[in-house]
């Protein structure tokens, strides 16, 4: 893979970390863990990919090849032996733990799995963690999505109340609570440091999950026919996905070199960025004339009115920053589909957004 010159000081930086390093991706085959992949490949790492197989041909993962970039393990996290047995054998420096059963409505219709895969999967991943003899950086993703949210359009900070409302987001709480009992563990081992990430609604090129606001407006507009919008007046704070991607980085970083780093963070965007669906809609238009919307309001199940985050702990410990404006990120996204469509190469799209990133920071 093309990796760039090396006049780039930020790229060297970042190589110059992980090109000895060995790195696990559970949920490599997803939206997140494809566009890690390739970061990461980009800088040297050595990426071993944990994760059931990609659900169709459209997926990144599919789309850029990283079968054949990576060494990949067709593996359920579920299955406890199966997972210790593979992290026995690669002796991973730093695993990101992304492996998850993640959409919401999904969440509804599969409760046992969800429940299932978010608790057990989670814990079998730390366990396998803690087992190696060796020293090691997990990094555990769960979302904004864990906080006890009342809709009061409050900004949450890391150590707010935890809470649920679907299935999902109750899972990643419950989640939470079991990473809280393991950062105890990290206190006394010699080996093992754990932290955790919550972040807000990523998006970016090659995301074609059912039921998310991007992956519809690109597949309505496509396919000539009129999106259907559920809960219009719902407030997110929207990223690019390599906003959260380079914030786990960081973490990573400081926290394999110095356990005082475990713990919780917040990744999510500055206030302007955390806007409504419609107005997200607003600035689509701009780019997208012909895409037609009709909103249709969900009653089937709750969604949070109100979500944002404070991400001042990551700014001021570990350098997260914001790189791209809201605009930007929709235009870099709206931009990869198109060329997408145009049948222009995936990872090719996603190395050019991931080298303007790096020139940016």
């Amino acid at each position: 893979m093309h990796i760039g010159k090396f006049g780039n000081s930020f790229f060297k930086k970042k190589f110059y970390f992980w090109s000895n390093k060995t790195v696990i991706i559970t949920g490599c085959t997803g939206f997140k863990g494809s566009w890690l992949s390739l970061v990461l490949k980009r800088y040297g790492a050595t990426v071993i990919g944990v994760s059931l197989k990609p659900k169709n041909k459209k997926d990144l993962f599919v789309q850029a090849n990283l079968k054949k970039k990576i060494l990949y393990y067709d593996c359920d996290i579920n299955n406890f032996q199966k997972v210790n047995k593979i992290f026995q054998k690669v002796k991973p420096d730093i695993i990101f733990h992304f492996a998850a059963q993640s959409l919401v409505i999904d969440s509804y219709k599969k409760k046992e799995e969800t429940y299932k895969t978010n608790l057990i999967g989670s814990v079998n991943i730390i366990e396998s963690c803690n087992n190696l003899n060796k020293k090691n950086t997990l990094l555990i993703t769960t979302t904004d999505k864990v906080y006890k949210n009342n809709n009061k359009r409050k900004t949450f900070i890391e150590t707010d109340k935890l809470g649920g409302s679907d299935p999902y987001s109750t899972s990643k709480a419950a989640l939470e609570i079991i990473c809280d009992y393991y950062l105890d563990i990290v206190k006394k081992s010699k080996f093992f440091s754990l932290c955790v990430a919550r972040s807000g609604n990523v998006i970016g090129g090659g995301d074609w999950s059912e039921n998310r606001l991007f992956p519809d407006i690109l597949r309505s507009f496509y396919n000539k026919k009129v999106l259907i919008v559920r809960n219009p007046l719902s407030t997110r704070p929207w990223q690019h996905v390599l906003e959260t991607l380079f914030g786990y980085l960081n973490l990573a970083e400081y926290n394999f070199k110095n356990k005082k780093y475990s713990g919780v963070y917040n990744f999510g965007p500055k206030k302007n960025s955390a806007i409504s669906v419609l107005s997200v809609l607003k600035i689509v238009k701009k780019h997208m004339l012909s895409l037609k919307f009709s909103i249709k309001k969900n009653n089937l199940m709750y969604e949070s009115k109100f979500l944002q985050l404070n991400s001042n702990k990551a700014i001021k410990h570990i350098n997260f920053k914001q790189v791209w404006t809201l605009q930007e990120t929709i235009y870099k996204t709206i931009n990869w589909y198109y060329k997408s469509f145009k049948k222009q190469d995936a990872e090719s799209l996603c190395l050019d957004d991931i080298k303007s990133f790096e020139k940016n920071y």
